[in-house]
């Protein structure tokens, strides 16, 4: 008895219970304890969704590995009295069906060649010496079925459609040509699953090897609306949402940008797109980063570096800002600074960290600079009612502060006067509203024609502002991104780290899932962005120099924090070599680099 589970949510139901034991001990499970949770019912079904969708998409792009096994129909034969049915039916008890996937066992496959008239080739311009011609097909059109048969459907039969995508797999990068006739996927004895779609139809499927997580929670104090671990919970009850650590890749970038902003960086400042060589005592040999698409070009503004995801400018960024202060800088984002790496590669993501601490950081951006803490559970109560927990969330709240939270205590007339509304917590402020705010504005142009331009296409929200991420060898895939009201990422990656493949990469493995989940989470919403704070200013620049442009001919507008405009561009009959170096010292004692 008892109440109906509306929605299984298994890694948020397992995350709750370690969450009780912690606080009760073994008691929590004999105590009547009602639980409520963060978790936005219909969010987090489109979390699971979004998930299960992309990761399945992923597998059937790298193609098909065969069927569950192979029997032999013959020894099946039934005895005089005995229906078929009950031997195909004894087989499929050794096959689980698991994740929601049907187990069938291929009974036959047939192949019909359709007649057809002949052809006439018919031109107009020739039509009387062409009359008799006849034009012959190349190869009839053939109409294929498997005969599939299921405990609880029966024979079914299967067609091209439900099978086309199963190119056989030979490696992560490579497959095998497509099938063009079902018995290219299929043969009488496969053990195979298969799954329903939407329309009731079937379509051959595999448990996915890959695995991946979405997480989403509210800017403005932490909530946990949506939280999947894992493609099954009953195949694997690893929660890579918050257990595990991969490197982030580029969705690091961010981070990275914002402390070079702290450091005398602007959005306009020029840096060389170009090979460079990395030596130092953290690194035991010469590291020689590159960018994703192995393109060199230039110098090249920061904001642009961001949005293109340029590995070699990040890398002199973080040089330039320094390791040290960059690494000071995370720690406000709450990054556990033990993790991460204290040398360059931080500048691309290397280190580890679980999918809730980098949208934990990224709510940092979109609720204009202040840090919140990540939590689930809302309230505990006990059999009788009785409240034994109620969570005090800090809210990012840039008015708040001014407010009287205090003035709904109960009238002096009272003898014991009591607190009508508990005492707001206001989140701590960690950046500032204008490193928030153009951190922000980047990562919306990153969407708007950049690495995440997918997103925009999809939602077509101007309010939204994101990064990819993809690591070494395409082992990890990434997007986060957000608005005012939401903010999500998005991972994939096998749990025996390996490459995705070839053409794997953020943008189209991780992207896709992140743009499902959003589109249902901001379904409703009105446009919400981030407001332009006091201290921003807009300034037109010579893209080219990154400096304020001395006409509007060729010109651009950029955002500054004031008393960070660049210099005005010198006339261009003189020459200024100063403008092509970087300038100033660097952080580790190195002097400033030619950008030519």
């Amino acid at each position: 008895y008892g109440p109906q589970l509306a929605l299984a949510s298994p890694y948020v139901a397992e995350m709750v219970r370690a969450e009780l034991i912690r606080r009760l001990g073994p008691a929590a499970y004999d105590a009547g304890l009602k639980v409520t949770t963060t978790i936005d019912s219909r969010l987090q079904r489109a979390a699971q969704k979004a998930l299960r969708d992309g990761l399945i998409d992923y597998d059937e792009r790298h193609g098909y590995r065969g069927p569950l096994a192979q029997v032999a129909l013959a020894q099946l034969s039934p005895g005089p009295d005995e229906p078929p049915e009950d031997r195909w039916k004894a087989v499929l008890v050794d096959y689980a069906q698991i994740s929601g996937f049907m187990t069938g066992l291929v009974i036959s496959v047939d192949e019909i060649i359709v007649e057809l008239e002949p052809v006439i080739a018919v031109e107009p311009v020739v039509a009387e010496a062409a009359a008799d011609e006849e034009v012959p097909l190349e190869q009839p059109p053939i109409q294929d079925r498997a005969q599939v048969y299921f405990a609880d459907r029966g024979l079914v039969p299967i067609e091209l459609e439900a099978v086309a995508w199963a190119a056989p797999f030979i490696s992560d990068d490579l497959v095998a040509p497509a099938p063009t006739i079902v018995a290219d996927a299929l043969d009488p004895g496969d053990v195979v699953r298969f799954r329903v779609l939407e329309d009731n139809s079937l379509r051959l499927a595999q448990l996915p090897q890959v695995q991946g997580a979405i997480v989403s929670l509210d800017p403005l104090d932490g909530a946990v609306t949506a939280l999947v671990g894992g493609f099954d919970f009953y195949l694997s009850n690893f929660n890579r949402a918050t257990q595990s650590q991969r490197q982030p890749g580029s969705s690091f970038k961010p981070f990275v940008y914002s402390a070079a902003l702290e450091n005398g960086f602007t959005a306009a400042t020029i840096i060389n797109d170009a090979p460079i060589v990395v030596a130092s005592s953290e690194l035991e040999t010469e590291w020689r980063p590159v960018n994703y698409d192995g393109r060199y070009r230039g110098p090249t503004r920061l904001r642009e570096a961001l949005v293109q995801s340029l590995n070699l400018v990040s890398v002199r960024v973080i040089r330039r800002a320094g390791i040290g202060a960059t690494i000071r800088h995370l720690r406000a984002f709450g990054f556990d600074d033990t993790a991460l790496p204290v040398n360059a590669t931080l500048a691309l993501g290397a280190g580890g960290i679980a999918p809730l601490d980098l949208v934990d950081g990224y709510a940092t951006f979109a609720n204009g600079g202040y840090n919140v803490d990540a939590y689930l559970i809302e309230r505990i109560e006990d059999a009788d009612g009785e409240v034994l927990y109620a969570a005090r969330p800090s809210l990012a709240c840039q008015d708040c502060a001014a407010a009287d939270f205090e003035a709904g205590v109960a009238p002096a007339l009272i003898e014991s006067p009591i607190d009508l509304y508990p005492k707001l917590r206001i989140a701590k402020r960690v950046i500032s509203a204008q490193n928030a705010y153009l951190i922000t504005d980047m990562m919306q142009d990153v969407v708007r024609r950049g690495t995440g331009r997918a997103a925009y296409a999809a939602l077509g929200r101007e309010d939204v502002a994101g990064k990819t991420g993809t690591t070494n060898d395409r082992r990890d895939a990434w997007f986060a991104g957000f608005n005012a009201d939401v903010v999500t990422a998005a991972w994939v990656g096998f749990d025996q780290e390996r490459s995705l493949g070839r053409y794997e990469q953020g943008a189209r493995t991780a992207l896709p899932m992140w743009i499902d989940f959003m589109a249902e989470a901001l379904d409703g919403l009105s446009y919400h962005a981030m407001e332009q704070p006091p201290g921003i200013i807009d300034v037109r620049i010579n893209p080219k120099s990154g400096l304020v442009a001395a006409t509007n001919q060729g010109s651009i507008f950029e955002k500054f924090r004031i008393g960070h405009v660049p210099e005005r561009e010198p006339d261009p009959a003189e020459w200024h070599p100063d403008i092509f170096t970087d300038g100033g010292e660097a952080a580790d004692g190195q002097g400033p680099e030619p950008l030519f």
